[in-house]
């Protein structure tokens, strides 16, 4: 069912008996459920408001479920994060009695937050989408397009008595990372830096932190250019904010592949829609810009150099005696050395 559906559900206070709130992204999950929970709870939130996290007793939320709301036309229960595959077969069974006789007054809500499900291959879970399809309804809620976020950051900055115009929205989207979370705590922060008024660039390189994969970019294109001090220095932040080398080895791995892929699309006279569509950059179509503009000053040859070399760090940071700094740090020295003064070769 689409989020249309839940907000008319949430603005006309129609609400059904079960919700299953689920997908990727988090703020949007967490938004949604206490939409629900502050419009349908008018009175007496510590009784009509019941939260349980994890696989919970049966007893109790059971209880909790049957126990009539007090002076408010409904009561909520809030299932955060159970972890249906991990419930015993008793359980299981008790929950979906539970769920069948729901009572009228209760609005019961399953909100998976960090336990993903998947509604394909999860038997459980399929069950409970099918419970939901009487007086029920479920809810995928992914990552937003593009578009959506660059309106959320609007919205945004409105809210914090500030203005965006577009190019600095989708610069903040490229430099800050998609999470609607994250790019809520960044705003916010831009904002009151900005002590109102429009933002700026200049706002945000001043105080917005970049996610390590934007400064992975950053390292791809330092190594990729010769820049050997340039990449050190990210190298020593990555390590300053505790990032784990295998993961920055397997951004760079990623980051090198988008370069590698826009080069081979321009070589044999692809473009940007080829390569969204083949390698599914459907929301990211700002990855595949960005990595067409900086393969263009390097020569395929190169490119496959550095995936090589990329697939050799790998190896040896993942032995046991390896220091996974020093494999980093060869890494970037070897792909600097190979890239400094490097030309585009013509195809």
């Amino acid at each position: 069912m689409s989020i249309a559906m839940l907000e008319k559900q949430i603005k006309t206070g129609d609400f059904a008996n079960l919700y299953i709130i689920y997908g990727d992204e988090d703020y949007l999950k967490s938004y949604y459920c206490k939409k629900i929970t502050d419009k349908a709870v008018t009175n007496f939130e510590s009784f009509n408001l019941q939260r349980f996290d994890g696989i919970p007793d049966m007893a109790q939320l059971a209880a909790a479920v049957n126990n009539l709301p007090l002076m408010s036309a409904k009561k909520c229960v809030v299932l955060r994060d159970t972890d249906l595959k991990g419930m015993k077969a008793g359980d299981w069974k008790e929950l979906q009695n539970i769920i069948t006789s729901l009572p009228p007054e209760c609005i019961l809500i399953f909100h998976f937050d960090s336990v993903k499900v998947n509604a394909k291959k999860d038997e459980r879970f399929k069950k409970l989408l099918s419970l939901a399809k009487g007086n029920g309804l479920a809810v995928q809620i992914d990552s937003p397009s593009k578009d959506d976020i660059i309106k959320f950051l609007a919205k945004r900055a409105q809210k914090n008595s500030c203005s965006i115009d577009r190019p600095t929205a989708e610069y903040i989207f490229e430099t800050c990372g998609e999470g609607l979370n994250n790019l809520a705590c960044e705003m916010d922060k831009i904002c009151a830096f900005a002590g109102g008024g429009k933002i700026t660039k200049e706002h945000v390189d001043a105080v917005a932190i970049k996610p390590m994969t934007s400064s992975i970019y950053d390292l791809a294109r330092a190594v990729s250019s010769g820049k050997l001090g340039v990449a050190m220095g990210i190298i020593d932040e990555l390590f300053y904010r505790k990032e784990e080398p295998v993961i920055i080895l397997s951004a760079l791995s990623g980051a090198f592949c988008d370069l590698y892929r826009a080069k081979a699309a321009a070589v044999s006279g692809q473009g940007q829609t080829s390569i969204v569509n083949d390698f599914n950059y459907r929301g990211r179509e700002f990855r595949v810009r960005n990595a067409m503009r900086d393969a263009a000053r390097l020569d395929l040859g190169f490119l496959e150099q550095c995936l090589k070399l990329l697939m050799q760090a790998d190896l040896k940071i993942k032995s046991a005696r390896a220091d996974k700094r020093t494999v980093l740090e060869e890494l970037v020295v070897e792909i600097s050395k190979a890239g400094a003064g490097r030309k585009n070769a013509s195809y």
